[in-house]
């Protein structure tokens, strides 16, 4: 979901300011009826990978269906906490995506 920017004070990280709530963003994000992301670990070799996967609103566990992945090795942009994540712009609501 689009993000709510703050202004944080330091060092007890209290919201001094709310900059963007994006609030018309929120409502039409969840217009859009997606499912929620699912948070999962991946094997790859020897190391296991936190991920996360989103399925198409008419999802059917019996059908095949096309993926998307994309790995970005850089820790900087991408964070992890606890059961959100956010990794910039980088949610891609599969079931709006023209294959």
């Amino acid at each position: 979901t689009p993000s709510i920017i703050d202004m944080v004070s330091f060092p007890k990280h209290q919201s001094v300011r709310t900059i963007e709530d994006n609030a018309d963003a929120r409502d039409r994000y969840k217009a859009l009826g997606l499912n929620p992301k699912e948070f999962v670990k991946v094997k790859s070799g020897e190391l296991t990978l936190d991920a996360w996967m989103i399925k198409p609103v008419d999802f059917d566990s019996t059908k095949k269906y096309p993926v998307i992945v994309e790995v970005y090795g850089e820790p900087a942009p991408c964070r992890m906490c606890g059961e959100e994540a956010t990794c910039g712009i980088n949610t891609w609501p599969i079931s709006a995506i023209s294959l």
